[in-house]
């Protein structure tokens, strides 16, 4: 048998194959009375000589199929990945937008501040500084990272725990009424708020709160409040009312969820504040893997070829901060249904933190020459000629989808699979990765969405399932995505009730 470079590749010597020459070797210059028993000092040689004759033939092997994208690995495939312009992707953080943060007057958070998921979770690092300059305390947001690479979770309001405090910096849950004093309550309105996601309480307002009835001021309305409410303190600042949580970290939250002293009068926002985060964060990617590398070569391989709508797509997709790219190509003489002018393509994308010069040039790149770049948004780009280019592309736009469910579940033990403890926020998990899978342009089917809640342990049934575009979800049917939407799924829409 041949081994070493053949016509039908590499055929690599094995172990038994050096073994069983080697001992023929030995015969023919011994004669074939010699002793090989392994026991013995020749066969013991043998065996030393043929483990490392054949380490030697698996590094041959090894250098071969190097040579190869579909059979070369690690450093040896991102050398020959190199060799058409093709580097491996690095790991990338995970982004979290901590909007949450209610810090005292004069106070200043570092870059580099440290918070986390509860006391042993995903940590987030601040990117930059943000102080409060101001004379009262104020809410402020800043970007953070994860501290590992990866897609490190942070949900909506769940990145909530300070690991490295600074002093007039606290986490605790807090809201600002929107209007100041003087406040027109005279006496018999009524504001009703959850406190750490507990029972609703109602803070009634009477006469005697106000010196004034019509004018009441937000020393006297912070008073009232402060009275009717368990588990928060409402403060007054420069005609402002201040509505803080009286826990400080994990579990801290507040709301307003409605009276007649709210609309119109304080206007507080209604919308749940819990943790430092009111929106999930977006997740990073690991290290580009040896079959990714090998699909992301071949991709940057198509951009030299002829279909220029895949070349677009494939360009743009490699720029930093893209999630998604669709590219509509209007190759007709009239204007396409979407709105494409005739001889023109649209690449339609989702990516917050790409910049528009970026794009653009991955557009302008692999466009040819005399097709239009149309969409909505048109950069400059400067050609080899010195000449300035107008290069459109377009952002989808980003449909939030709101969802609530009532689940049906099994908590006793022995009985089936148990509901974890943690399971109203698995299912949220499970519903927002599915729903953020969805691409460019595609419907949200809701039957799909539902069936989500079923991969959780312990859930029975789901007796009620809405979904929809507006809060709080009356629709029960699938949405409709157009061609330049995205649907946007966010735990902190989701509302499982168990």
């Amino acid at each position: 048998m041949a081994y070493g470079v053949t016509p039908a590749g590499f055929s690599q010597k094995e172990l038994d194959a050096i073994k069983t020459e080697i001992e023929d070797e030995l015969r023919a210059a011994f004669g074939p009375e010699i002793n090989l028993l392994a026991s013995s000092a020749f066969g013991q040689i043998t065996g030393v000589m043929s483990d490392k004759l054949a380490e030697l033939w698996e590094v041959a092997a090894a250098v071969y199929r190097s040579q190869y994208p579909d059979s070369a690995s690690d450093e040896a495939l991102d050398n020959v990945a190199a060799i058409t312009g093709t580097i491996r992707e690095a790991a990338s953080p995970s982004l979290a937008t901590l909007d949450n943060l209610y810090l005292d007057p004069a106070t200043t958070l570092d870059a580099g501040r440290i918070v986390s998921v509860g006391a042993n979770g995903n940590r987030y690092v601040t990117k930059t500084a943000v102080t409060n300059a101001g004379a009262d305390p104020a809410i402020f947001s800043v970007e953070a990272r994860s501290q590992n690479t990866g897609p490190v979770t942070g949900y909506s309001g769940t990145i909530d725990t300070i690991v490295t405090p600074v002093a007039g910096w606290a986490a605790t849950a807090a809201i600002i009424a929107v209007n100041t004093q003087p406040f027109n309550l005279s006496g018999g309105e009524t504001l009703t708020v959850k406190v750490n996601e507990g029972a609703t309480q109602t803070v009634n307002f009477v006469g005697g709160d106000f010196g004034t009835p019509g004018a009441a001021t937000a020393a006297e309305v912070a008073a009232r409040i402060s009275t009717d409410l368990t588990g928060a303190a409402a403060t007054a600042y420069t005609g402002e009312v201040h509505l803080v949580s009286d826990l400080d970290g994990s579990g801290s939250a507040i709301q307003v969820t409605g009276g007649t002293a709210n609309a119109g009068i304080l206007d507080f926002a209604t919308a749940l504040v819990r943790g430092l985060n009111s929106e999930d964060a977006i997740l990073g990617a690991d290290e580009e893997s040896d079959p990714q590398l090998r699909v992301s070569r071949e991709n940057e391989l198509e951009l030299l070829g002829q279909n220029y709508v895949t070349a677009i797509r494939s360009a743009v997709s490699a720029v930093d901060g893209v999630n998604e790219v669709f590219v509509y190509n209007n190759p007709s003489d009239v204007t396409d249904p979407d709105g494409i002018p005739p001889h023109a393509f649209e690449t339609v994308l989702r990516g917050p933190a790409a910049t528009d010069a970026d794009i653009a040039e991955a557009v302008f790149s692999r466009t040819p020459a005399g097709i239009q770049a149309y969409g909505t948004t048109v950069e400059p780009v400067t050609d080899e000629q010195g000449f300035t280019q107008n290069i459109g592309f377009s952002r989808a736009t980003e449909v939030d989808i709101y969802v609530e469910l009532d689940v049906t579940v099994n908590t006793a033990p022995g009985s089936g699979p148990v509901y974890p403890l943690d399971g109203d926020d698995q299912i949220k998990a499970a519903i927002a990765a599915l729903g953020n899978s969805l691409g460019i342009g595609q419907n949200v089917i809701a039957e799909r969405i539902k069936c989500a809640a079923f991969d959780i342990s312990g859930v029975v049934d789901v007796t009620v399932f809405t979904i929809d575009t507006v809060f709080p979800p009356v629709g029960t049917g699938n949405i409709t995505i157009l061609s330049r939407e995205i649907s946007v799924f966010d735990t902190g829409d989701i509302t499982v009730n168990s």
